[in-house]
């Protein structure tokens, strides 16, 4: 799975993947039948390039986070 993140202020998230199925915070997403915001951890639509999952992902941070954290 190829994961880009983009920063956001928010809670902490916890992330596990097995296949197709992506649990963020226990909650269970199977990205095959996954449709654009229904998760607003998720930004925009999976993509399977038939090798790898490529998903957009909402970096959790603080308040007053470095840029390091804002600009991945």
């Amino acid at each position: 799975m190829i994961m880009n993140l983009s920063a956001r202020e928010t809670q902490p998230m916890e992330l596990r993947r097995k296949g197709a199925l992506l649990s963020i915070n226990e909650t269970a997403v199977d990205l095959t039948e996954y449709r654009a915001g229904a998760h607003e951890a998720i930004l925009g639509q999976p993509e399977h390039d038939g090798t790898h999952w490529h998903v957009n992902l909402a970096l959790p941070h603080g308040p007053k986070a470095p840029d390091e954290t804002l600009f991945p």
